[in-house]
Formats: C-alpha cells, sequence, structure tokens
C-alpha cells in the first residue's frame, strides 16, 4: 500500500498549471491608454482579468473588468489596472495543487515559463479535466493513508470492524464474500468505503482535529468525491471553485495533522 501511495504523490505532481491555463498567443491583452469603455464592450468571451502590454509587448499590468461598477466614459485602462507582483506569478511547472491552495484567495495568476510570461490561469480554470484527474488521485491518496494508518493502529481486523455500524459492517461482509467468489485476495480494509474509513479514523483518534470539525471535513471531501466521480461540474461558477479551494485546503490539513504516520 505504501508503494502505491507514492506512485499516487509523483503522479500528482506531474499535473501541472501549464496544462489548465490559457497559453499566451490565446490571451486577449490592452493597453493602458485604451478607453475602458472600449475594451469592455469588445470582450466578447467576458473575461475577467485582461493582461496589460506596453510597446514592447511585454506584460506590465493587469485589467480587472470586476472592478467596474458603473460605466466611466472617458476613464482610461491605467485607471484600473493592477501591477504585477510576487503574488500573480505561478511557474508553468507548479503543480495544479499549487494554484488551487492559494485560489480562493488569488483568483488568477500570471503563469511563467523561463524569463517569459507564457499564460493565464484562473479560478475558472477549476473545470478543467486535469483538475478532475489532481482532485481525485488526491482523495484517492488521502483514503490509501488512511487504510494504512487504521491497519498500523489495529493490525487485527477485529479491532476497526467493532467501529463501523451493524449495516456497514454487513455491507463490508458482503464485500468480502464478492470479493471471495472471484478469486480476489486483497486486505480487508481495501474493500471498505471511503466513508468507512473517514469513520474508522475519527473513532480512532487518528488525526490531530477536533471531531466536530473533522466530520465536517470528512463531509466536504466525501461530497465533492461524489461530484468528480458522477461527472458533475464541480466547479461551474466561482462559489463552486472557491468552495473546492477550501476542500481540497483541507485535504492536505488533514494530511498534514495525521498521528501515525506510514514508514
Amino acid at each position: 500500500m505504501y508503494e502505491s501511495i507514492k506512485v499516487l504523490e509523483k503522479i500528482q505532481h506531474k499535473l501541472s498549471v501549464s496544462m489548465i491555463m490559457t497559453p499566451r498567443i490565446a490571451l486577449k491583452t490592452c493597453r493602458k491608454n485604451d478607453s475602458v469603455k472600449s475594451i469592455i464592450e469588445a470582450n466578447n468571451h467576458n473575461f475577467t482579468w485582461i493582461p496589460v502590454v506596453g510597446d514592447s509587448g511585454h506584460i506590465s499590468h493587469i485589467f480587472d473588468t470586476g472592478s467596474i461598477k458603473e460605466e466611466h466614459p472617458d476613464a482610461e485602462i491605467a485607471d484600473f489596472c493592477l501591477p504585477i507582483n510576487e503574488n500573480i506569478i505561478i511557474g508553468g511547472d507548479a503543480s495544479i495543487y499549487e494554484f488551487i491552495e492559494t485560489a480562493e484567495e488569488q483568483k488568477f495568476k500570471l503563469v511563467v515559463s523561463g524569463s517569459e510570461v507564457s499564460g493565464l490561469v484562473t479560478i475558472s480554470d477549476l473545470q478543467q479535466l486535469p483538475v478532475r484527474v489532481a482532485i481525485f488521485s488526491l482523495i484517492t491518496n488521502l483514503e490509501l493513508l488512511l487504510a494504512d494508518i487504521i491497519t498500523k493502529f489495529c493490525p487485527e481486523d477485529c479491532d476497526w470492524e467493532e467501529k463501523l455500524s451493524a449495516n456497514r459492517r454487513v455491507k463490508l461482509q458482503e464485500a468480502v464474500q464478492k470479493s471471495e467468489q472471484s478469486d480476489l485476495s486483497v486486505s480487508k480494509i481495501v474493500l471498505t468505503q471511503f466513508a468507512d474509513k473517514t469513520t474508522l479514523a475519527t473513532k480512532l483518534d487518528l488525526i490531530d482535529i477536533p471531531n466536530t470539525k473533522l466530520r465536517k471535513l470528512f463531509d466536504n471531501i466525501n461530497k465533492l468525491r461524489d461530484e468528480i466521480a458522477h461527472a458533475s461540474n464541480f466547479a461551474e461558477d466561482e462559489l463552486k471553485a472557491t468552495e473546492l479551494c477550501a476542500t481540497v485546503k483541507s485535504i492536505f490539513e488533514i494530511k498534514r495533522k495525521l498521528r501515525y504516520i506510514q514508514t
């Protein structure tokens, strides 16, 4: 199980922001002396963040269309653009998780490859397929970690089985019988559901987070897992995308606070 955990983690780090960004060549841009009105009217795709370029063609600022709350007929882009700083830059080889962990507060970043801006990634890009893969593999990684730690803390299956409800024990036994009929030889903990493992981790006090908070975090993770598994639009708007970011951050928090780390 430990090797499977490590393989998944290697795969996760190869899922980079460059897979979901809008490439530089496809970016709509503007100039500081353009009128706000003309750029808003020409923004047919309703981009929220538009890079601002100078005479050299290099991006120097970002125009935030969301900051325009009323008409400004004589205003220029220079009046509403944000200078580039470290908070809005991310490397093209950075993992998708690195963007997700900051996207709740910083909803866009310029992607840099080498010495150039290669694209733009925004919170709306969290709807894309590589993000689905990244999150599902992260949750699977968490599930494997929980299974590994539960079996280390309770070497005998009966020690953790008794913590499950009667109904869940019946479901587990049905899964065991089906496995045996198919000549599959797997650890019994593998046949438990994700919700079973989170219940056990909570009851066995394997995570250094208060139980009330932990149950809520696990509920959110399980909900996100189901949405991804059933091809739901899990980040269809900014609110859903922001909730996704919070849930992913909670997974990393749980992993950091596991009391019994695998060796």
